[in-house]
This record gives structure tokens, C-alpha cells and sequence, in this order.
């Protein structure tokens, strides 16, 4: 099986089209949270957790185009994370009352605790000398 090199310029297009879109995702967060803050409205649980799933895809979605940009393979992960992101997103957002959210916040809370529990040397007794955690997005690294 012979495998072919991608045309670099087709790649640069690509990553173009992709700033573009950090652009414009950009733009869109600063106006709706502006929006937001000024009417004063509380947002609801289902809202809430469909913002965060758009941040977590949004999120996957810069390190997806870094990682890309540097032809590292942690490129297909975040390419994972945005396909599950998104099917979550639809599953939430196809109904209009809160407990398809909810049943994702418990979800997630339970996956979190499994971590900690899991990982608990990273925790000293009362989480004061707390160690960080190293993400899986290169976005700040310069290799």
C-alpha cells in the first residue's frame, strides 16, 4: 500500500480557511457574551452545557489545525474530540428542556471523579500543592 505525501498548498488553503473561522468564531463569542451581559439574561442549564460543548469544539478545533500545521499525529485526537463533541451537541440540543444536559453533566462529573480517584497521587489531602496537569493542544509550545 503506497501512501501519498498531501499537497502542501492544498494544506496552507486549508489552514487559511481555518483562521478565517477562528476570525469570525471569534468575533461572534465577543458579540454574543456583549449581547448577553447587557440584557442581563441568566442562562439556563441546556444553554449553558451547549456553550460549553461550542467551546470544546471550538477548542479541538484550534489544537486540530496546530497540530496539523505540524504534522504531529495528536492531530487525530482532536479530530475525535470534535466528532464526539459535536454528536453531543446535536443530542443536547435536539430537545428544548434540560435533561439530556443534565444527563451529560452527570456524566462528565462522574468520568471526573474516576479520573481523580484514578490519579490521586496528582492531589496532596486538601488540594493545596495541587500539581498541573499537562494539556494534550500544543497551541502554547513552540515545537
Amino acid at each position: 500500500m503506497s501512501t501519498t505525501i498531501p499537497d502542501l498548498s492544498e494544506l496552507q488553503a486549508l489552514l487559511e480557511i481555518a483562521n478565517t473561522l477562528r476570525r469570525v468564531v471569534n468575533e461572534v463569542v465577543a458579540t454574543g457574551s456583549n449581547l448577553r451581559k447587557a440584557s442581563g439574561e441568566n442562562l439556563d442549564i441546556r444553554d449553558r452545557v451547549l456553550i460549553g460543548l461550542a467551546i470544546k469544539a471550538y477548542n479541538s478545533f484550534e489544537c486540530l489545525t496546530q497540530d496539523a500545521s505540524n504534522w504531529r499525529s495528536e492531530a487525530f485526537h482532536h479530530l475525535k474530540t470534535l466528532a464526539e463533541t459535536h454528536i453531543y451537541f446535536q443530542w443536547v440540543g435536539i430537545r428544548t428542556d434540560h435533561s439530556r444536559a443534565k444527563l451529560l453533566l452527570g456524566k462528565a462529573t462522574k468520568e471526573k471523579i474516576n479520573f481523580l480517584e484514578a490519579n490521586s497521587q496528582l492531589l496532596d489531602s486538601d488540594c493545596s500543592g495541587r500539581k498541573p496537569l499537562e494539556g494534550n493542544c500544543h497551541l502554547m509550545s513552540n515545537t
